[in-house]
């Protein structure tokens, strides 16, 4: 377009009330870079996620700075703040979160049977090495996006699998860590864990209490019929499908549950 029919054009939205400056105040995206910032997103994924220079981004963030270009504006007021700032892929990989969560994931899938070795390998990482104990005792307060991010994947992939080393599981439990499904949402740094057992031992109680409770009846059935004496530990061990010392576990178990729950 040459300068007569700029100019004219230039007039004609000038007259129309469309004219639109390529000069904007600076504030409305000033405010938002400051929001980001303080969201975990920094000037270099800024000026990555906009295709803008740093050193735009950084002026932007300037007092002395007043007006910048509309496209400019635009384009950082279109980078959404994070809501979820462990999990939002507008913050660099390289941007500190947490490390929480990701001690909570790995302590979880410790209570499932899965060791150290176990989780290195799937991350990559050499084995027969402690290169988790940081995260395990969370000695350093944060750890980046970009682990934080693996630690979910590994989490998702290994929580559906039973894990082999019923060490590893024991030891979890003895030091009093809280399986994958102790937290509703495993990301929340307040989410207070469920203080009762996990998803799976609770199905696995259920279901041993429903043995259990049919397994008395069947004993139940035969001692009214005289088919065995109460007292013939032998032969109702044999009509159970048990060995003597796993019928008397069983009694002992039974009599804790009376007692626990004549106590509450």
């Amino acid at each position: 377009m040459c300068e007569f029919h700029y100019q004219k054009h230039r007039k004609h939205l000038h007259a129309t009330g469309a004219f639109q400056s390529m000069l904007v105040p600076v504030d409305d995206a000033r405010q938002h870079t400051l929001q980001l910032r303080a969201a975990g997103v920094g000037v270099p994924r800024i000026a990555a996620l906009t295709g803008l220079p740093e050193i735009t981004v950084q002026r932007i963030c300037q007092p002395r700075t007043q007006f910048t270009e509309r496209r400019v504006a635009d384009a950082i007021l279109e980078i959404d703040i994070p809501t979820q700032p462990l999990a939002d892929p507008a913050l660099a990989g390289g941007a500190p979160v947490s490390v929480v969560p990701s001690q909570r994931r790995i302590r979880a899938l410790a209570i499932l049977g899965h060791t150290q070795d176990d989780m290195l390998a799937r991350l990559g990482q050499p084995t027969g090495t402690r290169g988790l104990s940081t995260v395990f005792t969370a000695q350093h307060p944060s750890v980046t996006v970009r682990r934080h991010r693996e630690f979910a994947e590994l989490f998702d992939e290994m929580v559906w699998e039973p894990g082999q080393s019923a060490i590893s599981a024991r030891r979890a439990a003895a030091k009093g860590w809280w399986g994958p499904w102790a937290w509703d949402d495993i990301d929340d740094l307040d989410c207070v864990p469920d203080n009762r057992p996990t998803r799976v031992n609770r199905r696995r109680i259920a279901a041993r209490r429903a043995r259990d409770q049919r397994l008395a009846e069947i004993v139940a059935d035969h001692i009214e019929v005289g088919r065995l004496r109460p007292d013939d530990d032998d032969a109702v061990a044999a009509i159970l499908g048990v060995t003597p010392d796993a019928l008397e576990q069983r009694r002992l178990r039974a009599a804790r549950r009376e007692q626990q729950a004549i106590a509450s």
